[in-house]
């Protein structure tokens, strides 16, 4: 009811309003902006490249007649979709058409009204849908489907009254239905994909040539197109259309106007800025009054065109008006900075002395998606994490946050008249949002195809833009970003620019250079991005350089249900790639619950046969990274609540400055069935050490289970259990010895492989399981590139109340011989069921021994064969010729070995939090009560504070000082508000005083001759050559 009385009265605010001072100008550029971007695009050389884009996609439309493009609007009773039929596909070659990609059909402005199968090439429809829609032309020049000429519909190859095929794949505009009772929305897909993407890009084309050129031609034809738009825009709901199953971009909401409510918002955007664009254009509106007063006339149309203040009042009331009620309403609803940017375009654009800041302020007030009002501040203060990332999970998603929201901040800052708002200045997450892209990168070609990202295995940074990032270096100076614009743009400033818009837009280059100068190229080490969930461990240079990672963020949203699971980049390929974006992200499309986003798709483990629970983020225990070493420690039982432990150590070693290897320990504690998966790219198998016995019919689930049955939970999106049915081509090996191996020859999919040398990857499996199994899984078949299947390999084991220790080593390697000689579990005398320690002996060609300890009980020694004794969370021993010559011991107390022994006095340093930095901005510090040593030894060590596991709480330490205050950076202890409906409520903190800390200490040594050389540590350590 409240909501109700909200509209009602917004509605009455309207009416009134319409008296207020009416827009004047261009609201989104000033008359100096507009003036600068004409004299750059006569002066600069790439100023006029960009001009003559927008110039030649503009003329194709000024050469079309007026009638001509007001005839290509259309109404509400032609119905708009994004699919012509997503579970059959083409009515002739069926699901080939998705070879093609997710809309793959071809349609074309100059063949109204037909579909043209990629795969095929058959058109669609059958009939003559053209003449059939002018018959039902009514009063406004809009299509009513009761007036139309039901005589006109018919297959125009089958004219024939007794012709049998007279009506086969004949669309009325509410699709044609096959003798199956199967649907297909021809019309409603070219309406979609021509009518209502192509018009209004049109129009920006010809808008932004009118901007850049000041050619009145360009405005006039849009202001056509415009007009038109607005005398069909209060009408459209996509409401009628969703209860008849027709697919929109709405999130399941099946709200929407022209589009899927999510969508809509880049309609809204658009068509607000055209009119802004242009608004200075129509003044001479002669021509344009008499066009559309005659169109009026003709088809009865009852908004009056007799001014051109009546044209203008048309566009205001029926377009900018509309797009803020359905902001509000939930027509207009997408994720978070779409809505709000096409809020703040439309009421900016409006210009209304007294509807402007009303809708402004809407965009601040408390709400939620898709409820009450734009709630900028719980999103930035909660939504987006304390690395800058939006909780969504996937990074296509995530850092559209920043995209949207950066584009609203630039129409608020144009907007100093109404209201003074600044989301640049009043929330620094947004700066982070602009740095973060890049961060999640490895190889400077991949960001981890984390939830609904990318394709499987293919190439690309999510959202590394070069525009935006020189942008942010003109908005921040923060040399960051003049570093990363320098690496984008190929190592030179030489041609970086900033916008159209700005004077002097080549002067950024002398800035950027100096910086660089100064303080040299843009190098990523390895990271813990603890706000958002995810570790990246980076080693090598130029050619050779190796990446992997290890996801423990958001299992929501447009996550996958992937905690724990991990990928590796080796040799420019992505080797254990993660599926990416399913056919459909959407809760009908059964195969994304079932298999995508499932847990068993993923390098990780399925406990009980069901898929991870939504929860935000793991709990990092330790991290550490060195030369040559990294590591990192997760736990995560909150994802399968029936476990006491799930948790993953993951270390990178590297073997030379060419080559790494993985060591995995994957600990679960509870529940009654525990599977490793395990796959990697695509590519040929072998296997060692398993007796495999092939299923001669049926999936992992069962032989008697086909392919993809739900046979455990609904048939569609709702389902959350095994997802085995998935699995098939299965072969099954009852209780391996630990040892067994599998090879993949990966073929170079996506073209990136470096080098002529083939690319393995070799698993060691190198733990007792109750069955090891091989089959195939399937990628989504709808992105064009991506593999048609993969390998995986499951270890299983069964129980009641089960634990699990799956030990295993991935080896990549890129030439005829392998990089490793032999890899084995060190026996530690431990009783089989305890977990708490194991350890692997790896040795390489080369004739290195690596010893590698991971353990529960830092404080525990254990006898790693070789002469060696280890006591450590975490510790890598090699030795040539039986002689230490590394020692890396994490959250350790000793290594002992034959001619020497590193020991520290403790393996963490602890304490508790007295105190801390309470504000968003600001450098983070906190007070602690607790022996750390001043200064800056602890620089770069992660202190992790226990809190309540809501968020994980570690963070990168910079200093400490001699009262103990411990300065911790760039962040923010700020997760969110203690109520989203009351903001005075103030602040949740992700910790309060009282809370313990840890700092694991580290020592890394390498050992020549007699004397240990230090390459990293953050304690006091001591060498005892004896």
């Amino acid at each position: 009811m409240a909501f109700i009385i909200s509209c009602l009265a917004f509605l009455i605010m309207l009416i009134v309003a319409k008296k207020a001072l009416a827009k004047e100008d261009t609201s989104l550029y000033t008359r100096e902006q507009i003036a600068t971007a004409r004299h750059n695009v006569k002066t600069y050389d790439w100023a006029k490249t960009e001009l003559d884009q927008v110039l030649s996609k503009a003329d194709s439309w000024t050469e079309r007649s007026d009638e001509e493009l007001w005839n290509l609007i259309t109404g509400q009773e032609i119905p708009r979709g994004i699919h012509v039929n997503p579970n059959l596909g083409c009515p002739s070659c069926g699901r080939n058409v998705y070879k093609f990609g997710n809309y793959p059909w071809i349609v074309s402005i100059d063949r109204p009204w037909k579909l043209e199968c990629p795969a095929c090439q058959e058109i669609w429809p059958k009939n003559d849908f053209d003449p059939f829609h002018r018959s039902g032309l009514g009063d406004g020049g809009v299509f009513r489907r009761h007036l139309a000429d039901d005589s006109l519909l018919f297959n125009t190859d089958h004219p024939g009254i007794e012709d049998e095929l007279r009506g086969y794949a004949v669309d009325d505009g509410q699709g044609w239905v096959d003798n199956d009772g199967e649907r297909w929305w021809f019309i409603a897909f070219y309406s979609h994909y021509c009518t209502w993407t192509v018009l209004p890009e049109a129009a920006t084309a010809l808008a932004t040539a009118y901007l850049y050129t000041g050619d009145q031609r360009y405005a006039y034809k849009a202001a056509v197109i415009l007009d038109r738009i607005a005398d069909v825009y209060p009408e459209m709901d996509l409401a009628p259309y969703t209860k008849m199953a027709l697919y929109n971009s709405h999130g399941s909401s099946g709200k929407g106007k022209i589009k899927g409510c999510i969508w809509e918002t880049g309609v809204g955007k658009t068509l607000a800025t055209i009119y802004d664009m242009i608004y200075p254009g129509m003044a001479d509106g002669a021509e344009l009054v008499r066009f559309l007063s005659l169109k009026s006339r003709e088809w009865k149309i009852s908004n009056d065109k007799s001014s051109l203040s009546k044209i203008r009042e048309n566009i205001e009331d029926n377009i900018l008006r509309e797009i803020i009620l359905a902001c509000q309403n939930g027509k207009i609803r997408g994720n978070e900075g779409m809505t709000q940017g096409a809020m703040a375009t439309a009421a900016v654009v409006l210009d209304s002395e007294e509807e402007t800041p009303l809708a402004l302020d809407w965009l601040f007030e408390p709400g939620k998606r898709g409820e009450g009002g734009g709630h900028i501040p719980a999103v930035f203060l909660g939504e987006v994490d304390r690395d800058g990332v939006g909780n969504e999970a996937a990074p296509g998603y995530c850092f559209g946050w920043m995209s949207n929201f950066r584009q609203c901040a630039k129409v608020l800052e144009a907007d100093s008249k109404h209201r003074d708002y600044d989301l640049h200045r009043d929330f620094p997450r947004l700066k982070r949002m602009y740095a973060t892209p890049y961060l999640l990168t490895t190889l400077d070609t991949y960001t981890p195809r984390i939830g609904d990202t990318g394709k499987t295995a293919d190439p690309g940074m999510v959202q590394v833009n070069l525009d935006v990032t020189l942008e942010a270096f003109i908005r921040f100076g923060d040399p960051y970003f003049a570093q990363l614009a320098y690496k984008l743009n190929g190592n030179t400033v030489e041609g970086l620019h900033a916008d159209l818009f700005t004077k002097n837009p080549e002067s950024v280059q002398q800035g950027i250079q100096e910086i660089v100068e100064a303080q040299g190229e843009l190098e990523l080490d390895s990271a813990n991005l603890n706000g958002y969930g995810l570790t990246v461990m980076r080693t090598g240079k130029d050619d050779r350089k190796r990446a992997a990672w290890v996801y423990y963020g958001r299992t929501g949203g447009h996550g996958h249900k992937d905690r724990l699971n991990y990928g590796m980049y080796y040799q420019g390929m992505d080797i254990l790639p993660d599926l990416g974006y399913p056919e459909y992200a959407d809760g009908k499309w059964p195969k994304r619950a079932g298999w995508t986003k499932n847990t068993i798709s993923h390098n990780t483990v399925t406990v009980n046969k069901r898929t991870q629970d939504i929860n935000w983020i793991g709990h990092c225990r330790l991290h550490e990274a060195s030369e040559g070493v990294a590591v990192v420690d997760i736990a995560s039982p909150e994802i399968y609540p029936e476990t006491r432990e799930y948790r993953r150590t993951l270390a990178m070693v590297d073997i030379s400055d060419d080559e790494s290897y993985l060591v995995d320990f994957f600990r679960v504690d509870g529940g009654n069935d525990h599977i490793l998966s395990f796959h990697a790219g695509e590519g040929e198998v072998t296997t060692q050490g398993l007796d495999l016995v092939a299923q001669e019919k049926g999936t992992y689930a069962s032989p008697d289970i086909p392919f993809g049955e739900h046979f455990d939970g609904p048939p569609d999106g709702r389902y959350l259990a095994s997802g085995f049915s998935y699995l098939y081509d299965v072969s099954r090996a009852k209780s391996p010895s630990p040892g067994w191996t599998m090879d993949w020859d990966l073929k170079d999919t996506w073209g990136t492989r470096l080098g002529d040398d083939p690319v393995h990857v070799k698993l060691h499996a190198l733990s007792p399981s109750g069955e090891t199994a091989i089959a195939h899984g399937d990628p989504p078949q709808n992105k064009p590139g991506n593999p048609r299947r993969l390998r995986y390999v499951v270890q299983r084991n069964q129980g009641t109340d089960i634990r699990s220790l799956f030990v295993s080593l991935v080896e990549p390697y890129s030439s005829t011989s392998q990089n490793l000689k032999k890899v084995s579990r060190i026996n530690l005398g431990l009783p089989s069921e305890d977990h708490s320690a194991a350890a692997v002996r790896v040795v390489t060609t080369e004739g290195r021994t690596d010893l590698i300890l991971s353990s529960n009980e830092p404080d525990r020694t254990f006898d790693l064969g070789n002469g060696v004794q280890a006591a450590g969370r975490f510790v890598v021993v090699s030795l040539i010729n039986q002689n230490v010559t590394n020692v890396f011991l994490a959250a350790g107390r000793s290594v002992q070995f034959l001619g020497g022994s590193v020991t520290t006095s403790r393996s963490e340093y602890t304490g508790s939090i007295v105190d801390l930095q309470r504000e968003e901005t600001g450098p983070a510090w906190v007070d602690t009560k607790g022996d750390l040593p001043a200064g800056v030894l602890l620089r770069g060590s992660q202190v992790r504070i226990d809190n309540d596991g809501q968020r994980d709480a570690c963070y990168l330490v910079e200093a400490v000082s001699e009262n103990g205050r411990i300065d911790l950076g760039d962040t923010t202890f700020i997760r969110g508000m203690v109520s989203n409906q009351d903001y005075s409520q103030g602040y949740v903190y992700n910790f309060e005083p009282g809370n313990t800390f840890e700092i694991p200490t580290l020592v890394h040594v390498k050992i020549e001759g007699d004397e240990p050389s230090v390459v990293r540590t953050n304690c006091e350590w001591n060498w005892d050559p004896s």
